[in-house]
C-alpha cells in the first residue's frame, strides 16, 4: 500500500476512530459501497469523487471491496473478522487475495475458507492463502500447502516453503514433507 493511502487511512482514524474506520472497511468488503469520504480515503485518486453511483457497476464494486480489505492492513477491530472471512469467498480475486492477507496478518483462524483458496486459479490468491494457512492452520490444513511446493508459479512455491517452515516452528513439529529452500 502506498504511503499516500496509509496517510489517508491514518487521517480517517484520527477523525473517526479506529473502530469506525475498521467497521466501514468491513462494510465495504460486504457491500462494495460506503460514504464518499471513505471511498476516497481507501481508494485515493481511483475513487474519483467517491460518488456511490459509480460503484454500482460490478467492476467498481469489486475494486471497492478490495480497498476495504486492503484498509484493514492498517486499521483493525475484531468486528471486521466476519467480513474478512466472508470475503475469502468473493468472486473478485483481489478481494480474496486481500482478505487472505488480512487473515495472515491478523492471524484469523479461517482454515475452512482458506484451504480451498490454495487451489485458486489466480497465483496471487494461492500465495496469500499459503501464508495465512501457514500462520494459522493446523497440521492437517498444511497438506494442501505442501502441494504448492510444486506450483507452477515461482513465488507461490517460495511462499509455500515459507509457510511450511513457519507452521513447523509454530506447531513445534515436522510436517510430512520438508519445505524446499
Amino acid at each position: 500500500m502506498s504511503q499516500a493511502v496509509r496517510s489517508r487511512i491514518a487521517e480517517a482514524v484520527e477523525r473517526h476512530g479506529e473502530r469506525e474506520v475498521a467497521e466501514r472497511a468491513a462494510t465495504l468488503i460486504r457491500t462494495g459501497t460506503e460514504e464518499p469520504w471513505f471511498l476516497v480515503a481507501v481508494g485515493g485518486d481511483a475513487a474519483g469523487s467517491g460518488d456511490p453511483a459509480q460503484f454500482e457497476r460490478p467492476v467498481w464494486a469489486a475494486l471497492a471491496r478490495s480497498w476495504g480489505a486492503r484498509a484493514l492492513q492498517y486499521v483493525w477491530d475484531e468486528s471486521a473478522s466476519a467480513a474478512v472471512i466472508a470475503g475469502l469467498g468473493d468472486p473478485a480475486w483481489r478481494v480474496r487475495m486481500n482478505c487472505a492477507r488480512i487473515c495472515a496478518l491478523r492471524e484469523l483462524e479461517a482454515s475452512a475458507a482458506l484451504v480451498p483458496l490454495l487451489a485458486d486459479a489466480n497465483w496471487r490468491v494461492r500465495d496469500a492463502a499459503a501464508l495465512a494457512v501457514g500462520r494459522t492452520g493446523e497440521a492437517e490444513d498444511l497438506a494442501a500447502v505442501l502441494g504448492l511446493l510444486d506450483d507452477g508459479h515461482e513465488q507461490v512455491r517460495a511462499r509455500a516453503a515459507q509457510a511450511v517452515r513457519e507452521a513447523q516452528e509454530r506447531l513445534d513439529r515436522p510436517l510430512d514433507r520438508d519445505p524446499r529452500a
